[in-house]
């Protein structure tokens, strides 16, 4: 018996990808979020972020989003 190969199905391209960064963002926002709970440093929490290049716009954000809670 002789086996039929099927291609996968075709899955185009997003139209405009644009639209889910946002999602995307939100969503590693959220896992770093939670992840920072877990932090506990003898050094001040500021210093040790500051030293991560790619915390320091979500600390940004998430300082920013603080300020206009309050």
């Amino acid at each position: 018996m002789e086996k039929v190969f099927v291609p996968p199905p075709y899955k185009p391209p997003l139209p405009f990808p644009g639209r889910h960064k946002k999602e995307l963002a939100d969503k590693y926002r959220a896992i770093f979020a939670k992840n920072i709970k877990q932090v506990e440093a003898r050094i001040p929490l500021v210093d040790a972020l500051t030293h991560i290049p790619n915390s320091q716009k979500f600390l940004k954000d998430l300082i920013m989003e603080r300020i206009q809670e309050v």
